[in-house]
């Protein structure tokens, strides 16, 4: 093969030109999806790889990646789904993640913000009112912050929420009227973070409010023991918020990058699992359930 020297750009070790870094986006954009397991084996800890895939997507030559992690290794990752690579570079401006009191240990957006702090990236927050969850409270919910703040509306809690989390730069919350876009630049025209009793009250609302999901605290003693080879935390984890939700798009999609063979109807109601469960979890009665949700 011959390699010319021409003025281009500088993508890993090779000069190409702009010819070339656009045939070569073109391939990336046409590929497909393909099997997870494969991908993440090839992603797993090759920062050259990544750093090579990432710099001819951004069309930033000198992106540097300090550390590559791979759906698998993360923790509680619903709605992920595909090719999913989690790389943070030393040029990466922002993270967007779903990040509100009710998820900060639901969906375990405190790890996240964390991680993403180690790292000194910048927050941007999706889902602040949880789809409209968090916007209304039931009557006992609404009456223990009311008293601590009585002039607080009960989104701006949300809000106040987030503003007491070092590192979010930015709130991305959907409005549907033109009243809602009024509150809200009146609640972000100031900035009054959550004491601690504060904090206490929001977060100990939030824990009531998810208390009826199953208690799976992804010890993993049941992975070891199902013949089927299924990632139970993992299933229940989609389970716990696919009704949590009443439905709605995160499980169904996160189970589109799950195996056939590894879906909740593959559950063959043994109950092997449910004999080593600390919490004494009816997991085989939740995967059933979860099949038939599923399908409609």
């Amino acid at each position: 093969m011959e390699i010319r020297k021409r003025k281009g750009k500088q993508v890993g070790r090779l000069t190409v030109t702009e010819q070339q870094y656009q045939e070569d986006l073109q391939r990336l954009r046409g590929l497909r999806p393909i099997d997870d397991d494969f991908m993440r084996c090839l992603f797993k800890d090759n920062i050259p790889l990544a750093e090579l895939v990432l710099r001819i997507i951004t069309g930033k030559p000198d992106l540097v990646i300090t550390d590559c992690q791979t759906q698998k290794d993360m923790k509680r990752l619903a709605g992920a789904r595909s090719i999913c690579l989690d790389a943070y570079g030393a040029d990466m401006e922002f993270g967007q993640i779903q990040m509100n009191y009710l998820d900060w240990t639901f969906q375990d957006a405190k790890a996240k913000t964390e991680l993403l702090a180690s790292y000194h990236i910048p927050v941007w927050v999706m889902e602040p009112l949880r789809g409209g969850r968090l916007a209304t409270l039931s009557e006992k919910y609404e009456q223990i912050l009311k008293e601590l703040r009585p002039q607080e509306t009960i989104p701006a809690w949300a809000f106040r929420f987030l503003q007491t989390i070092p590192g979010v730069t930015v709130v991305l919350s959907g409005m549907s009227n033109f009243e809602q876009l009024k509150e809200n630049i009146e609640t972000f025209g100031t900035d009054s973070p959550l004491n601690q009793k504060e904090m206490d009250a929001v977060l100990s609302n939030a824990k009531d409010m998810i208390d009826s999901v199953l208690p799976c605290t992804a010890c993993r003693y049941c992975t070891s023991h199902c013949p089927q080879g299924l990632d139970i935390p993992k299933l229940l984890a989609l389970y716990n918020e696919h009704n949590f939700t009443g439905g709605g798009f995160i499980a169904p999609m996160a189970l589109m990058a799950i195996a056939q063979d590894k879906q909740p109807a593959a559950c063959i109601g043994c109950r092997s699992c449910e004999k080593v469960c600390p919490q004494q979890i009816k997991v085989s009665e939740a995967m059933a359930d979860f099949a038939s949700k599923i399908q409609g």
